[in-house]
Order: C-alpha cells, then sequence, then structure tokens
C-alpha cells in the first residue's frame, strides 16, 4: 500500500452547499477511498492556504490512485486538486 496526500480548493458552489448544509465530508471521502480498495487515513480542513481540504490516503496502487482522482474529478466538487506521493 502507499500512501497519497490530496490537496483540493471546493468550487464557490461546493463550498456554499457544505457550509450551509454544515456537511461532514469524511464519510463520503472514507467511501470513495473504499470503492477502489483504498482507506482514507485522515481528511482536514486547511486555514490560509491555497487549498481547502488535506487527506490523505492509504492506497494499493497508482492505478487505485488515479481511478479515486478521476471519481473525484468527474463529480465536479473541486475547481483543483493537487497530489503529493508520500
Amino acid at each position: 500500500m502507499s500512501l497519497y496526500m490530496l490537496q483540493g480548493r471546493y468550487t464557490k458552489e461546493a463550498m456554499s452547499s457544505i457550509i450551509t448544509n454544515q456537511e461532514d465530508r469524511t464519510a463520503a471521502a472514507a467511501a470513495a477511498c473504499e470503492s477502489v480498495g483504498g482507506k482514507l487515513v485522515g481528511m482536514y480542513g486547511v486555514q490560509g492556504q491555497d487549498y481547502h481540504i488535506m487527506a490523505i490516503a492509504d492506497m494499493p496502487s497508482l492505478q487505485a490512485y488515479m481511478a479515486l482522482y478521476m471519481k473525484i474529478m468527474q463529480a465536479g466538487t473541486f475547481e483543483t486538486m493537487k497530489t503529493v506521493n508520500l
């Protein structure tokens, strides 16, 4: 298994929805990781940075991580994302 850190910046619409509905997106992030055979290690809000969240995922392979990345991008929730291989 390999660790990946994903940093994401929500779209304005997604951030507004999260704030209005007081959503905790951790369960959804964990389910997305599990859907490709991985595990969410942690997800954190980030203040004063270029990104809104940082998530660390333990993935069985780069292919599994890229499948997760594509699912996330397809959803349209983030305007930008960055991956750091840990």
